[in-house]
């Protein structure tokens, strides 16, 4: 296939083998001649082919190896360029997009001309009072917002950018003269285009927007779309790609945006993770208790009164308007945390054929929109839409989603629904516009749009996914969005804020990518301790336990009272069956917690595996006395009885553990209490419930692992395989 053959000439280029890459390249203009221009291919070739005759006869030339990069990265331009010739033509994106291209005129003074006339043309507008004021607004937002569909499906299709592009577009998009949503536009259509072709001029864009962007949308959107199109394997032949990180990573505040930045990527990704949380832990109570309902004929519609419930339950409607302000503020938690909390619901109202443009994706939210025409009609100038365009906690996609939803059932709403539909309360949570105007929150914002586009658009399979797993391991973040472990962004100033950036991935419980971190720590950072704690819940996670414990013994050493050392060296250490490490873990965490129930049941069964049953006895009371009928409590009491040989006592709790919420252990020590009680029938019962609760668990081990308790009531090796057998009769039988 010729896409594939282009990605090998890429990835031969890149790792420095020209001539392996003019190799493949060479059949493919010579099969698609219409797909470029053949001129740049041979002079490229007659430059190499004189370039190694040199060498042959051993001319000294000092500018041969500047020469060879040069002729790198000419053939990089051609097939990066044959390359999106062929997609235009044969991938469906592409092919949409050159289409609504139309051959625009790309010409610097014509799209200059056009931009500034656009915000001349509204400036004037402004001025008019006639009564075709309204009829010449729509028709020249319509005629602009059909050039800029065409202009950013232009730059999506475009060829590698020279220097003279670089400078137009890098001086033009910071410019007062044009528009500042066409500037946001445009800065995502560039985004587009050099995420999934990379070039180096287009790079350079993103990065001197960033840089010298006064406007703070404009340059945040500039540092995603930069983050996002940075390639490390192109580094090796643009050793100016190094210098433009280093350039852009080492200004004021920048490491600073980019650890936020990261941060704000895995709350993206765990958009899904957090709809079924919210779908599974909050919509059924809000669902359930809210005072309206959807009938069959899709119209809403308020919920019956029902005078009986009102009689027999006077405080229901108080409860239920409790319990809608819970479920709301528990929303509000997760979004103040970080969380894209809308994605959900929103994710089901892309339909609408505003959506079916590219641009649109991307557009700030605006009134004048042409798509929104029906919906200034329908909704007036109500404080709904006003706050929707100042401070909705909605990104700027979702503001259209709902904007355009809202007009198509309003008509359908009863007069009270109506009203609260078009209030302000009804476009989102609202955001102090204080708030509304910090770079982390429009950072978030924006990438939550570009996380809908990805994700939701139709054609999305046709484009680099930036916010994509990596593609050997599904639970690690790829390579663009776990950007931090790229080589680019390494030995520079965000190297300081990796111990920031592990603790955030410990706590939103992204190990796989917390390990992968860890690992490209610096000497100096892995002496700390916080990489020690973080190394060690790591290896905790996998089962490797006995290196849990030695990386939290080495914690503690630097912290003998760190709390989360003592707390997982405690559990890995049981988990190693290293009972005297727990044993003096557990010590500690009561010296800090007296009387924890947790630290008392973990002690206890520490010192029990130590045979120090007297010791252990001791803290089953005392818990038992803190605790009682405590179900922990319990069951580690009744396993005391076992070892005081008192079975008939520990029966009794058991009974009481199996009457209530039983673990599967419960039957297992249940069935050694029967056993050493001599009621072999009850404990074959037991021990088979077990094993049905339990699939796959051997029975036998079980007893062996416990044969220290057994041994106290002479049960023996050849007692045990007996009642394996009887064991497994009970379980034929059940299966018959």
């Amino acid at each position: 296939m010729i896409q594939d053959t282009i990605d090998n000439a890429i990835k031969l280029i890149f790792s420095y083998h020209l001539g392996k890459a003019l190799q493949i390249l060479r059949p493919l203009f010579e099969e698609h001649r219409k797909l470029r221009d053949t001129g740049e291919m041979e002079d490229i070739e007659l430059t190499f082919r004189t370039m190694l005759s040199y060498m042959r006869q051993n001319a000294d030339d000092p500018d041969r190896q500047q020469l060879y990069v040069s002729l790198l990265k000419r053939t990089y331009c051609v097939a990066a360029d044959l390359d999106i010739a062929w997609r235009c033509r044969n991938v469906g994106f592409y092919v949409t997009q050159f289409q609504k291209a139309a051959h625009l005129n790309m010409s610097r003074d014509f799209l200059r001309t056009v931009l500034e006339t656009f915000v001349s043309d509204v400036a004037m507008l402004s001025l008019d009072t006639t009564d075709e004021h309204d009829n010449r607004e729509r028709e020249l937002y319509s005629r602009h917002q059909t050039f800029m569909e065409r202009l950013f499906a232009s730059i999506v299709v475009s060829c590698q950018w020279k220097d003279g592009d670089r400078k137009f577009w890098e001086q033009l998009l910071v410019s007062p003269t044009i528009d500042s949503s066409d500037a946001l536009v445009i800065v995502s259509a560039i985004t587009l285009s050099a995420m999934n072709q990379f070039d180096m001029n287009k790079l350079r864009v993103l990065a001197g927007v960033y840089l010298s962007a006064t406007d703070t949308a404009l340059k945040e959107r500039a540092l995603i779309g930069f983050v996002f199109s940075v390639d490390v394997d192109a580094s090796f032949v643009y050793a100016e790609e190094v210098s433009l990180v280093e350039q852009v990573t080492s200004t004021a505040n920048a490491a600073r945006e980019l650890l936020e930045l990261q941060k704000q990527i895995v709350y993206c990704i765990n958009a899904g993770r957090d709809t079924q949380k919210i779908n599974e832990e909050i919509m059924p109570d809000l669902t359930r208790n809210a005072p309206f309902r959807v009938n069959i004929n899709g119209m809403i519609e308020e919920k019956d009164y029902d005078r009986m419930q009102e009689i027999l339950h006077p405080d229901a409607d108080d409860k239920a308007m409790d319990a809608i302000e819970q479920s709301v503020q528990k929303i509000a938690d997760m979004q103040r945390q970080g969380a894209d909390i809308y994605f959900g619901g929103f994710s089901q109202m892309k339909r609408f054929p505003f959506f079916s443009e590219a641009s649109n994706w991307f557009v700030p939210f605006r009134l004048e929109h042409p798509a929104l025409a029906d919906v200034r009609r329908k909704l007036g100038k109500s404080s709904f839409l006003q706050v929707m365009l100042t401070r909705s906690s909605f990104c700027e996609s979702d503001k259209y989603s709902f904007v355009l939803a809202v007009s198509t059932i309003i008509d359908r709403m009863p007069p009270n629904m109506r009203e609260m539909m078009t209030s302000a309360e009804a476009a989102g949570i609202e955001i102090p516009k204080e708030e509304a105007t910090q770079p982390a929150f429009i950072r978030r914002m924006y990438l939550q749009d570009l996380y809908r586009f990805f994700n939701l658009h139709p054609q999305r399979a046709d484009v680099v996914n930036p916010f994509a797993m990596a593609k050997d391991n599904k639970n690690v973040m790829g390579d663009r969005s776990f950007f931090f472990m790229n080589g680019l962004f390494s030995e520079n100033e965000i190297d300081r804020y990796r111990p920031d950036l592990a603790v955030f991935l410990h706590d939103q419980k992204r190990y796989d990518d917390l390990l992968l971190l860890l690992q490209i720590f610096s000497e100096k950072q892995r002496r700390t301790l916080t990489y020690l704690l973080l190394r060690g819940r790591c290896m905790l996670r996998n089962a490797q336990y006995a290196e849990a414990v030695e990386y939290f013994d080495k914690a503690l050493q630097k912290d003998s009272n760190n709390e989360m050392a003592l707390r997982s060296l405690a559990r890995s250490a049981m988990l190693s069956n290293k009972f005297d490490i727990a044993d003096k873990a557990y010590a500690n965490l009561l010296q800090l917690h007296s009387g924890n129930k947790a630290f008392l049941v973990g002690r206890s069964i520490a010192l029990f595996n130590q045979e120090k049953d007297k010791e252990a006895s001791e803290l089953v009371y005392e818990a038992d006395y803190r605790y009682p009928n405590d179900a922990e409590v319990r069951r580690i009491k009744a396993w005391m009885y076992l070892y005081q040989l008192k079975p008939a006592e520990a029966l009794k709790e058991y009974e009481a553990l199996t009457s209530g919420s039983p673990i599967p252990d419960d039957y297992l020590n249940m069935g050694y209490a029967l056993w050493a009680s001599g009621n072999l029938g009850g404990a074959g019962k037991a021990f088979s419930k077990f094993v049905k609760l339990k699939p796959g668990q051997d029975i036998f081990n079980e007893f062996d692992s416990d044969q220290r308790l057994l041994a106290k009531y002479n049960i023996s090796e050849d007692d045990m395989y007996l009642m394996e057998e009887l064991v497994d009769n009970e379980n034929e039988e059940d299966g018959e």
